[in-house]
């Protein structure tokens, strides 16, 4: 068996989820810290998101184990970790609206 295996990442079949990750790690470090403010504030402000989180998910997100790629850049393992327990249309919403947030922030 190869050494390299390839091992698929819960978000490798999101393309939007995919290009908001590289842009967010495409920012520096001030700009994701609002970034993930804003996702946060976003999330926390719907109650239907609110009923999806557990308070594992704040454990794994402000604690970080360093074995994921993004587990290094603060913001990024807590936007991921927000992202990866919403369902689909409201992830889909989150990307979106954080999408319109980090233009309005660029122009």
């Amino acid at each position: 068996m190869s050494k390299n295996k390839f091992y698929k990442r819960w978000y490798d079949d999101n393309q939007d989820l995919q290009d908001c990750i590289a842009m967010l790690a495409s920012k520096d470090t001030a700009l994701q810290k609002q970034i993930t403010t804003f996702i946060v504030d976003h999330v926390l402000n719907y109650p239907a998101c609110k009923e999806v989180l557990s308070e594992e998910i704040y454990t794994k997100a402000y604690s970080p184990s360093y074995r994921r790629n993004y587990d290094d850049k603060e913001s990024c393992r807590i936007i991921l970790e927000f992202l990866k327990v919403l369902p689909d249309e409201m992830r889909t919403e989150v990307i979106k609206n954080t999408r319109d947030f980090v233009n309005g922030l660029e122009h």
